[in-house]
């Protein structure tokens, strides 16, 4: 996200659940791995 000053802004929400998973014990680099592969498409050929 990017204000119009060209700063980059974060997302309060995602900080928020980025936390929460921090405190249940979660890592950073789960927490990284788990988004980057759940943008990324997955496409099986039957």
């Amino acid at each position: 996200m990017t204000t119009i000053s060209g700063k980059k802004e974060l997302d309060h929400e995602w900080i928020e659940l980025i936390k929460q998973a921090q405190e249940i014990g979660i890592s950073f680099e789960e927490i990284r791995s788990f988004l980057h592969n759940a943008t990324t498409p997955k496409y099986s050929e039957k």
